[in-house]
């Protein structure tokens, strides 16, 4: 099925038959782990002679899941994870399509230790972006180079991964980008001391707090997805909390007239 949608006085076709899952699924199995958070555990509900499980007699399977949406997978954050102002996610996010822009950027090695970075460090610097966003770009989908289906299973933890310099966060939320989904577990340095300054960036937090914005970290990308204009179907479970897990689903978009 094919639909013709209208932004900024321009006319798109899109395929909703063919969408793009953008997700890390919580799975116990495999999947990433960041911020040494323990793997995904899932577990039958044991209450007396009863045992939730179809292998151990039970009827249905009836489990309890033990995780942490910012470490164990795909995750969308509201500005609560930097202030306690009460706003979560499910407050934040919209329930409507959003334009997004797909993007890979190739990070920066730093050469030298600053105030900022050490040397060695992968940093996602303001050069890369080295583009001007289309007019009708409201959330931003950035691939970190190199990219492979290894991204899915990676321990991050104390692996100091790739992040993001906060001039390059500036930048993004200076040509009107409010939700922002990248492929790395944070856009921060995983150990900077606390400052956490993409995060606060960002929301231009505590100066002029931004809370309608939103980050999504540890989504993939395949490399078959092209580099291009989409339509965002921002999926997040109903927690009240300053992070949850996610689905970000993308639809090609094609320019009609």
């Amino acid at each position: 099925m094919k639909v013709t949608v209208e932004n900024q006085g321009k006319l798109y076709e899109c395929d909703i038959n063919h969408p793009h899952d953008l997700s890390i699924h919580v799975n116990a199995q495999n999947g990433p782990l960041a911020w040494y958070v323990d793997p995904i555990e899932v577990s039958p509900v044991r209450s007396g002679d009863y045992v939730g499980s179809i292998k151990e007699g039970s009827p249905v399977n009836f489990m309890n899941v033990s995780f942490n949406p910012h470490g164990n997978c795909t995750h969308t954050e509201s500005m609560d994870h930097i202030a306690d102002n009460g706003v979560s996610v499910c407050d934040v996010v919209p329930s409507r399509f959003l334009f997004v822009e797909l993007i890979t950027v190739e990070p920066t090695i730093v050469s030298d230790d600053n105030n900022l970075s050490q040397k060695g460090d992968l940093v996602v610097m303001p050069q890369a972006l080295n583009r001007q966003f289309s007019e009708e770009t409201e959330a931003l989908i950035i691939r970190t180079s190199p990219n492979s289906i290894e991204k899915k299973n990676l321990v991050y933890s104390g692996t100091n991964p790739c992040y993001f310099h906060p001039n390059t966060i500036q930048s993004i939320v200076d040509s009107g980008v409010n939700h922002l989904l990248i492929d790395l577990p944070s856009v921060d340095r995983e150990d900077d001391g606390g400052k956490v300054l993409a995060h606060h960036t960002f929301w231009n937090y505590p100066d002029d707090p931004q809370m309608h914005r939103t980050i999504t970290e540890l989504i993939f990308a395949d490399n078959a997805i092209k580099d291009g204009l989409y339509l965002l179907n921002l999926q997040v479970a109903p927690f009240k909390m300053d992070a949850t897990p996610s689905r970000p689903i993308i639809f090609p978009l094609h320019l009609v007239q």
